[in-house]
């Protein structure tokens, strides 16, 4: 999720959490030093994450359509394409 005043940004890879900085600017969106746990998984979803770690680090841009949000790499290539999902309800 991303804290728009505090420019942060906090989720989840999978197994571990991730949280950061981030810059936008013009269309630019950028990713600083992000930080994860480092719990251990199943070694398939690890490489999922470290997967999606190299995605934010080479993102240099967005575009969003709708709930779609598309990181971009700094050619413009989508990298990765994320669907916003309805907030899970408490039960």
């Amino acid at each position: 999720s991303f804290d728009v005043p505090k420019s942060r940004v906090s989720g989840c890879l999978g197994v571990n959490l991730v949280m950061g900085g981030y810059s936008f600017e013009d269309g630019k969106l950028s990713f600083g030093n992000l930080g994860t746990t480092m719990m251990l998984g199943n070694p398939s979803d690890m490489e999922v994450e470290s997967s999606f770690q190299k995605v934010l680090d080479a993102t240099a841009g967005v575009k969003v359509k709708g709930e779609t949000l598309s990181l971009l790499d700094e050619n413009g290539k989508v990298l990765a394409t994320l669907t916003k999902r309805a907030a899970e309800q408490a039960e």
